[in-house]
């Protein structure tokens, strides 16, 4: 075996130059503007969350529909249908408020202004939700500018776990209770 080694020539490789798919901007305005419209955006995600738990309605606008076909009661079948047309409607509204959308916000303002009707607690819900909406903070955090701060600053999050899960356990025992009492005065 011969020690001497042999030198191969190494090949030539083109490494293109590097050059950022991204401009890189600073985003501490948009976050500054985001913090301070924080709790506004927490505020209108449980207004979404209870909108969303209205999903019940579903099929229970379904089973009166079903019942009042099969039994000819009129007001049975109506009543199912608007059931099942609010659930619609107040999912969808709630879908979109999650997303911090007006559309989502003009439909639950129609819901919450007929909601004013119900004296007591419609029209304190009802008038809560419309200062909600229509207030100054709530216009900014409802306006498509907002949209882009949300797009720019992903890293800041407007679901407090804690207020998303004792909203969540509100509302889904408080409808389990409706649903209950409801079928006790039917009794």
């Amino acid at each position: 075996m011969n020690s001497q080694s042999i030198a191969l020539p190494l090949p030539r490789i083109q490494v293109p130059a590097y050059e950022p798919k991204t401009v890189l901007m600073d985003v501490r305005p948009h976050v500054h503007r985001r913090e301070s419209y924080l709790v506004h955006e927490v505020r209108i995600k449980v207004i979404a969350l209870f909108q969303l738990l209205s999903i019940t309605n579903v099929p229970s606008g379904i089973l009166r529909i079903v019942s009042g076909l099969t039994s000819n009661d009129l007001s049975s079948t109506i009543s199912g249908i608007l059931t099942l047309a609010f659930g619609v409607v107040l999912v969808w509204s709630g879908l979109l408020l999650w997303r911090l959308e007006r559309r989502g916000a003009m439909m639950a303002s129609i819901l919450s202004t007929l909601s004013l009707l119900v004296f007591p607690l419609g029209t304190v819900v009802g008038a809560y939700i419309l200062w909600v909406f229509h207030s100054k903070k709530g216009r900014v955090v409802l306006s498509p500018e907002y949209q882009k701060v949300v797009e720019l600053t992903p890293h800041l999050s407007s679901t407090r776990p804690a207020v998303i899960r004792v909203a969540a356990f509100l509302g889904f025992f408080g409808t389990l209770a409706l649903i209950g009492l409801a079928a006790m005065l039917r009794a």
